[in-house]
């Protein structure tokens, strides 16, 4: 035999010696190697945009092929994070040895069955103008965990309590000068519980529209000048006949009075007296809608939550007059002679919106006892409700006869209270 067959025939038994080692290797490793456990303690949740199943770490494993929807990954802890293309389904998941690790080789793959609800979108808001700020309302009542708010105008992102689902947009001097709002554009979301590990938040819907803003300039009456903020209000009743305001600070309020001379007891008469004198008369301005308006808000709601949630955010009637009797009574010493006094009450922190209360009152002597009978009464909640239409909101109003300093005087007092239209959001 030559050289060069002696060659090729070591070189083809070294070949069939080594392939069959290699084989025999393989196979033995395969046969003496332990399968890891099968994953189990299986959960899952929404986590921000993304849903996450998580399970128990398997010993020894080097991580964990996971397949869902027909693709299958490998991923290095415990959990795979993806977005559901259907609210059922499942995932299949096998711990693996690491690349290096013969000891050991695949589990047995176990089915992990999943299901969730997404929230529905909110579908109606409401506003009202606070002073120099716009208030919102989320009125659908349909979330636990409140909601996300992202002002889209400036990038702001937020969240607001499902119990008092509000929140405000300061106005700037710009905005009021104009007198509206230019493309407002709001994204809402409402949020599942914490604890509801199973819902996801709803789809976003969009508040957007062009605001309108009313100026103090249109106001035209001494109940609705309580929507004004403080700086507002003086600049509005310096321009009927430039009264200066006593300010005080009682029992937590900052307390703008306004003093006038009554001219049915002092013969003094003048601008605002005469407006005063109408107020009296129950002329309480042309921005007021009839009564029906204000029943079929407070009544013929869109529905009976609808109706709920109304009623939570109104002012409690009977409570108005105790809460402001209260407050007046602490200052009663000041309400001395024939003169008339407005008072307006702000919070301290919030002079730039609305009052919380207002009184205004007068000697019964030479005067009508108030009228207001060509208003809505709201027996449920014991007072006249007003609608100011240009601030979209609801002033609550009563009166009683009170016997100040040995004199009988006419208490008025009203409160700013909810928004009165509702609107949809896109």
């Amino acid at each position: 035999m030559n050289t060069k067959k002696i060659v090729a025939l070591l070189i083809i038994t070294l070949s069939f010696v080594l392939g069959f080692k290699t084989e025999a290797n393989a196979g033995l490793s395969d046969i003496f190697s332990k399968k890891l456990d099968t994953p189990n303690q299986f959960k899952s949740q929404w986590i921000g945009d993304d849903f996450c199943v998580t399970w128990g770490r398997v010993a020894n494993a080097g991580g964990y092929r996971v397949t869902y929807d027909g693709k299958t990954q490998d991923v290095t802890e415990a959990n795979f994070k993806f977005k559901p293309s259907q609210k059922t389904g499942s995932i299949s998941v096998q711990a693996i040895p690491s690349k290096s690790e013969n000891k050991y080789k695949a589990s047995n793959a176990a089915n992990y069955s999943f299901s969730f609800k997404e929230l529905p979108a909110p579908t109606k808001y409401s506003y009202y103008q606070d002073g120099e700020a716009l208030v919102f309302t989320i009125i659908d009542g349909r979330s636990d965990g409140g909601y996300k708010i992202t002002n889209d105008n400036n990038g702001m992102a937020f969240t607001i309590p499902s119990d008092d689902p509000t929140f405000y947009k300061a106005l700037n001097a710009e905005e009021k000068e104009l007198g509206f709002i230019d493309n407002v554009h709001i994204s809402v979301r409402a949020l599942p519980d914490q604890n509801d590990i199973n819902k996801i938040q709803s789809p976003v819907a969009v508040i957007s529209d062009d605001f309108p803003i009313t100026k103090y300039i249109w106001i035209n009456d001494l109940y609705n000048a309580s929507l004004l903020s403080k700086n507002d209000l003086e600049a509005w009743m310096k321009g009927l006949g430039g009264s200066t305001p006593t300010i005080t600070n009682e029992l937590g309020y900052t307390v703008v009075t306004f003093t006038v001379k009554d001219s049915n007891n002092s013969g003094i008469g003048s601008i605002i007296s005469d407006i005063l004198g109408s107020a009296i008369d129950g002329a309480v301005g042309n921005v007021i809608e009839n009564s029906t308006d204000i029943y079929n808000y407070s009544i013929d709601a869109d529905s009976s939550q609808e109706m709920k949630e109304r009623a939570k955010t109104a002012t409690e009637g009977s409570a108005l007059a105790g809460a402001i009797t209260g407050i007046w009574n602490n200052r009663k010493d000041i309400f001395s002679g024939t003169d008339r006094h407005i008072s307006y009450y702000y919070l301290p922190d919030k002079t730039d919106r609305s009052a919380v209360y207002m009184t205004y009152d007068y000697m019964v002597s030479n005067n009508k006892a108030p009228d207001f009978s060509d208003q809505d009464y709201d027996n449920n909640e014991q007072c006249y409700k007003i609608v100011n239409t240009g601030f979209n909101r609801i002033i609550n109003l009563n009166y009683e006869k009170k016997k100040i300093n040995g004199k009988d005087r006419w208490l008025i007092y009203c409160k700013p209270a909810s928004y009165y239209k509702v609107f949809n959001m896109q």
